[in-house]
């Protein structure tokens, strides 16, 4: 997989409310990738 970039736009798995499945939804990158660090969370 590639690197994202801000603006675009990506499809991530959003859970059910039960858990039991997922259904991918469009979702749009809105920060710098390299802000988040290698693991995407985490502090600035």
């Amino acid at each position: 997989m590639g690197a994202f970039a801000t603006g675009q736009v990506v499809l991530l798995p959003f859970p059910f409310s039960d858990l039991s499945r997922s259904k991918y939804h469009p979702a749009a990158i809105l920060a710098h990738v390299e802000m988040w660090g290698a693991a995407g969370g985490g502090e600035p």
